[in-house]
């Protein structure tokens, strides 16, 4: 896809996956008044896995034996036990706090890539990342203000 085709459509969908993503923290700590943290872990996963099969059902016969080591690497590391921990987390922590400490992932990525796997940053990552991280700063309360501030003064 140019980058002129379906611009607004891809600012659709990108606002989307924010409002989905962001509200994740809230939910869960929503999800944890009725449920322990093993079963909102539980039923993330879960959810994910249902709205997920009809993509890959007419895919899973493509995938070659060599290929799903990796790929349930991935699902675990990337998905799995990051949504019971998330919830594990926010039994003691708020979700903002959590959604903050999400925010750190671009640039952890970036960092361990850089120390163990000598991936070299390109400048559209690095300027991506300080964008993020800023706009992510911009969100959290200022010091003065009310704990439950969405948007500071301070940007």
């Amino acid at each position: 896809m140019t980058d002129n085709q379906h611009p607004l459509s891809a600012w659709l969908l990108l606002g989307l996956l924010s409002l989905i993503w962001g509200s994740s923290f809230l939910l869960i700590k929503k999800g944890l008044i009725a449920f322990g943290p093993m079963e909102v872990g539980a039923l993330r996963i879960s959810s994910a896995g249902i709205v997920l099969a009809p993509f890959i059902a007419k895919r899973l016969n493509k995938i070659t034996r060599k290929h799903w080591l990796k790929l349930a690497s991935v699902g675990l590391v990337g998905s799995f036990i990051p949504a019971f921990m998330f919830a594990i987390a926010q039994t003691q922590l708020a979700s903002g706090v959590t959604g903050v400490l999400n925010a750190l992932t671009p640039i952890t990525t970036l960092v361990i890539g850089a120390l163990f796997f000598h991936q070299s940053a390109r400048i559209a990552q690095v300027i991506g990342i300080i964008i993020g991280l800023g706009a992510r700063c911009c969100s959290l309360p200022h010091p003065l203000t009310a704990a439950g501030t969405l948007i500071s003064t301070h940007c």
